[in-house]
């Protein structure tokens, strides 16, 4: 039964890999993309802004932006501050904050659509929905009252502060390596993954009924949990201190519980004050993404092993070997939906992960 555990555990976890990836591929391209502006906005400027694709806005140091902004395709790098009621970056569109954010809402939405943060967000509502990809590094900072995500990923190496809920669901996969605070509820459903390598601080309630993971082996990860939790879906190596009863243990709890912890973890994450940005790495590519009826994997040096797809609740649906530098997996008969491809060498070591969409 441990071995089991074990192993929907590291499938899990490869999750965090697969993000990773992404999400870094597309910064050292983002580095590249922001040396090159078609538009630079510098002094004030209140006009709304709607930048599409081959469009790479520069927002100066000292410009200050109040009209609404639009990246429909194109990027937007900011190096001063946005003080826009809506924000909205979608259709593949690209931005990188390095500076000042301060809106009413912020939404990533459609697949490719990527959000890098390294400065500091203050926003009502911020959301990242429909296949798009966030990141909060190190150094960067978010401060909004709301937070919701489905069927996207998201990482969190910075400062996490939620006014008053948190809501991670319909496929969401979330990451935490940082520091999160919610001034309210905690919500995880629908099928979607939450993983957090420390203490999550949750003032007041906690329901989950998708799935939860910690850092087996490690520096544990969890919640406190300031008034009532209810669980009934699947959490593993976890730490949960409920601060309501008497052991720390669920006010009420009907799913399934692997190396669950109550009160013991005194991991609990601090708060960032200087900068630690994670490095790069690109070990393979994968396209189409998404796909239709086959994907092409191409690794960066030529070795054999063997690939596996999972569901995103990690369950097995395929597995084959490789043998070159370039093949193909046939996805055909996948339904609709995420899928993490992972690699491994034939010595069964892990290469890499990568989150593959299948639409018809």
């Amino acid at each position: 039964m441990h071995l089991l555990y074990l192993l929907k555990y590291s499938i899990n976890m490869k999750k965090l890999y697969a993000l990773i990836l992404c999400c870094f591929t597309f910064s050292g391209i983002n580095a590249q993309i922001c040396q090159t502006c078609t538009s630079t906005i510098t002094g004030n400027n209140s006009s709304p802004q709607v930048v599409t694709s081959g469009q790479t806005l520069c927002i100066a140091a000292g410009a200050t932006v109040s009209g609404d902004i639009l990246v429909q395709g194109g990027t937007v790098c900011n190096a001063g501050t946005i003080t826009s009621q809506y924000l909205h970056v979608t259709e593949g569109g690209i931005f990188e904050n390095t500076a000042s954010i301060n809106v009413d809402s912020l939404l990533v939405s459609e697949q490719s659509s990527f959000f890098h943060n390294r400065g500091t967000i203050t926003c009502e509502r911020i959301a990242f929905t429909g296949s798009s990809e966030g990141i909060n590094y190190g150094s960067g900072t978010i401060e909004c009252n709301y937070m919701g995500d489905s069927a996207a990923g998201f990482i969190n190496y910075g400062n996490i502060h939620i006014g008053f809920d948190f809501s991670n669901t319909a496929g969401e996969l979330f990451q935490n390596v940082g520091f999160i605070e919610i001034g309210r509820d905690f919500y995880n459903a629908s099928g979607a993954s939450f993983q957090t390598f420390c203490m999550v601080n949750v003032t007041r309630d906690w329901y989950n009924s998708a799935f939860i993971a910690g850092n087996f082996g490690g520096p544990c990860g969890g919640f406190s949990i300031g008034n009532d939790s209810y669980n009934s879906g699947t959490i593993t190596s976890i730490d949960i201190c409920d601060q309501n009863t008497p052991n720390g243990e669920f006010d009420a709890n009907t799913g399934t519980l692997n190396f669950v912890t109550y009160c013991a973890c005194n991991n609990n994450c601090q708060e960032v004050t200087s900068i630690d940005e994670p490095l790069a790495t690109n070990l393979f590519t994968v396209y189409p993404n998404p796909a239709t009826e086959k994907i092409t994997v191409e690794t960066k040096n030529n070795f054999s092993g063997i690939t596996r797809m999972q569901t995103v609740d990690g369950k097995l649906i395929s597995e084959q070997r490789f043998y070159s530098d370039k093949f193909e997996i046939a996805v055909g008969n996948f339904a609709n939906g995420f899928y993490l491809l992972t690699l491994y060498s034939e010595q069964g070591e892990f290469v890499g992960a990568k989150r593959i969409s299948v639409a018809r």
